[in-house]
């Protein structure tokens, strides 16, 4: 059994969920220069990326996975060898932001969507729709137990839902009749 990916729209929005975090985190610190970085190419990293949320769209999806490992690296890297460069805070912020950002990097799809255009409805599945429709709501409305001529009209009282119905599918038998003819 696979794990479900999640869309890219929310990898990029953590990002940079994380990003400002860090860089917030780090302008707290007394040495704010490693958190500040991780944070800013976080969301640098996010908004250069062709997604949802981006903001220039430089960066192909496929490009941006081993950009993201990259930047798991240098953290991990920062945390272990930024000796003075930063605090125990601050290397606490970069392991947790580099454990994070593996963590949604590992459940992200980095498959760009391709939505797929919509056909439009077909006479007979427009006749079939407005027979259903007419004949729900007149059992709807005598079901309330008033009288069909006090909601919608008059006309709407001489109907049927079997009526209604009849006739989106003599509508829909007719239209099918004219393809047939037409393909002949």
């Amino acid at each position: 059994m696979s794990a479900v990916k999640r869309g890219f729209w929310a990898h990029q929005f953590v990002e940079y969920l994380l990003g400002v975090a860090a860089i917030a985190t780090g302008a707290n610190s007394p040495k704010p220069a490693l958190p500040c970085i991780a944070g800013a190419l976080m969301v640098l990293n996010g908004a250069s990326t062709e997604g949802p949320l981006a903001a220039f769209k430089l960066v192909p999806l496929k490009l941006h996975r081993f950009a993201d490992f990259g930047l798991i690296g240098l953290m991990v890297l920062g945390a272990a060898a930024g000796g003075s460069a930063v605090d125990p805070q601050g290397r606490a912020v970069l392991l947790a932001l580099a454990f994070i950002l593996g963590f949604v990097s590992w459940r992200t799809s980095y498959v760009k969507r391709v939505r797929e255009p919509k056909t439009p409805m077909t006479r007979e599945e427009i006749g079939r729709l407005a027979g259903h429709v007419s004949g729900n709501a007149y059992k709807a409305v005598r079901k309330q137990g008033r009288s069909v001529g006090d909601v919608v009209g008059k006309a709407a009282s001489n109907a049927t839902s079997e009526g209604a119905n009849a006739a989106g599918r003599a509508s829909a038998t007719a239209i099918n009749a004219l393809r047939n003819r037409r393909r002949k």
